[in-house]
Protein backbone atom coordinates (compact mmCIF):
# COMPACT_ATOMS: atom_id res chain seq x y z
CA UNK A 1 0.00 0.00 0.00
CA UNK A 2 1.49 3.34 -0.85
CA UNK A 3 0.93 6.61 1.22
CA UNK A 4 1.35 8.46 -1.60
CA UNK A 5 -1.28 11.23 -1.82
CA UNK A 6 -1.82 10.84 2.31
CA UNK A 7 -2.78 14.39 3.63
CA UNK A 8 -4.19 13.78 6.78
CA UNK A 9 -3.19 11.73 9.86
CA UNK A 10 -5.03 10.57 12.65
CA UNK A 11 -4.53 8.07 15.62
CA UNK A 12 -7.11 6.55 17.29
CA UNK A 13 -7.74 4.25 19.96
CA UNK A 14 -11.71 2.71 19.78
CA UNK A 15 -12.65 0.49 17.03
CA UNK A 16 -16.31 3.08 16.80
CA UNK A 17 -14.06 6.30 15.89
CA UNK A 18 -12.23 3.88 13.16
CA UNK A 19 -15.38 2.63 12.08
CA UNK A 20 -17.02 6.22 11.84
CA UNK A 21 -13.61 7.68 10.02
CA UNK A 22 -13.48 4.52 7.52
CA UNK A 23 -17.38 5.20 6.23
CA UNK A 24 -15.88 8.98 5.54
CA UNK A 25 -13.38 8.06 3.34
CA UNK A 26 -10.39 7.44 5.47
CA UNK A 27 -7.71 4.24 5.06
CA UNK A 28 -6.95 2.25 7.81
CA UNK A 29 -3.12 2.53 7.90
CA UNK A 30 -1.43 0.92 10.78
CA UNK A 31 -2.46 -1.32 14.02
CA UNK A 32 -0.19 -0.65 16.50
CA UNK A 33 -0.09 -2.13 20.36
CA UNK A 34 0.34 0.11 23.57
CA UNK A 35 0.53 0.16 26.47
CA UNK A 36 -3.01 1.49 26.77
CA UNK A 37 -4.45 -1.13 24.23
CA UNK A 38 -4.48 -0.89 20.51
CA UNK A 39 -3.83 2.29 18.42
CA UNK A 40 -5.06 3.08 14.93
CA UNK A 41 -3.64 5.04 12.41
CA UNK A 42 -5.66 6.18 9.62
CA UNK A 43 -4.81 8.54 6.97
CA UNK A 44 -7.06 10.93 4.59
CA UNK A 45 -5.69 11.27 0.98
CA UNK A 46 -6.56 14.71 -0.80
CA UNK A 47 -10.04 15.06 -2.77
CA UNK A 48 -9.56 14.60 -6.59
CA UNK A 49 -10.48 17.61 -8.68
CA UNK A 50 -13.07 17.90 -10.89
CA UNK A 51 -11.97 18.82 -14.68
CA UNK A 52 -14.36 21.83 -13.64
CA UNK A 53 -12.63 22.52 -10.97
CA UNK A 54 -9.04 22.72 -12.52
CA UNK A 55 -10.38 24.81 -15.58
CA UNK A 56 -11.67 27.25 -12.79
CA UNK A 57 -8.54 27.12 -10.48
CA UNK A 58 -6.24 27.37 -13.79
CA UNK A 59 -7.95 30.97 -14.64
CA UNK A 60 -8.96 29.64 -18.15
Amino acid sequence: MSFEGIVQIENKDTTAEVNQQLTQGWELLAITPSNDGLVYTIGRRATKKTSSEILRDSGL
